[in-house]
């Protein structure tokens, strides 16, 4: 017998779906309201908006404690990675209240920064797969290098650095060794990182290179679609397993 917790069950996703409607619901609804709004930007942000644009991502945080229930609340390494998930999204969510105010741009983007590395924390370096690395480091590069030109003041350090942490979230979310009982999952964290990054670029592109059409829809189907992909990835995930952790047995008596 051993003593070990497991933090998400490998269930399918029929029974997961109910536990994903709120998100689906704040989805459409963000699109209904807001993507397809000519007059959005002419209004300028507004609460509504900060609701409707972060509610998805509260349906996510939602999920989490759904599918998890009470064992979020343990101390010990079994749910590490659903509660480094749990606060990445959390995260998440307060960066897309701060980017709704173009002022809090630098801020926003500090936050999502931090979101990114405790996604980072939670897929952990094994297996490495240095390769790997050094290939979208140079990708990120290249791609930073487009933006260089219209970068000024603390957008020179802070997009460069952003998109660093960027291209390590997504290194180790594609390199992530995982061995679910629900092997769909496994793809989630890969799938999510290559959205992420790709929304990501959107914006960078859109505000630093050249204005891209229906530019708002895109990054925000891409984002949502990408967090979805992280949230997923709790599913059938053994936490004091994929922490590396030794699971030690009970002593009989």
């Amino acid at each position: 017998m051993k003593r070990h917790i497991d933090c998400a069950g490998g269930e399918g996703l029929t029974a997961l779906g109910p536990k994903l409607v709120p998100f689906f619901k704040a989805v459409l609804v963000y699109f209904v309201v807001l993507a397809g709004d000519d007059d959005l930007e002419a209004r300028g942000p507004s609460w509504t908006g900060v609701l409707v644009k972060v509610l998805p991502i509260l349906s996510l945080v939602l999920f989490v404690l759904l599918h998890e229930g009470l064992t979020l609340g343990l101390l010990g390494p079994e749910c590490w990675f659903s509660r480094r998930v749990l606060l990445a999204l959390a995260l998440s969510a307060l960066a897309d209240a701060l980017l709704v105010w173009p002022a809090h741009f630098l801020s926003g983007m500090a936050v999502f920064g931090v979101a990114h590395l405790l996604y980072i924390a939670a897929f952990g370096f094994r297996p490495l797969r240095p390769v790997l690395g050094l290939a979208l480091y140079a990708l990120s590069a290249w791609a930073v290098s487009f933006l260089v030109p219209s970068l000024t003041g603390p957008l020179a350090l802070g997009v460069p650095l952003y998109a660093l942490v960027l291209a390590t979230m997504l290194w180790r979310a594609v390199a992530s060794s995982r061995r679910p009982t629900a092997p769909w999952s496994g793809l989630c964290p890969r799938v999510g990182g290559l959205l992420f990054a790709a929304s990501d670029a959107l914006i960078g592109f859109h505000m630093f290179h050249r204005p891209i059409p229906h530019s708002q829809a895109l990054i925000m189907a891409t984002y949502y679609a990408a967090q979805l992909g992280m949230a997923l990835s709790i599913v059938g995930r053994s936490g004091a397993e994929e922490d590396g952790l030794r699971v030690l047995p009970v002593r009989p008596g």
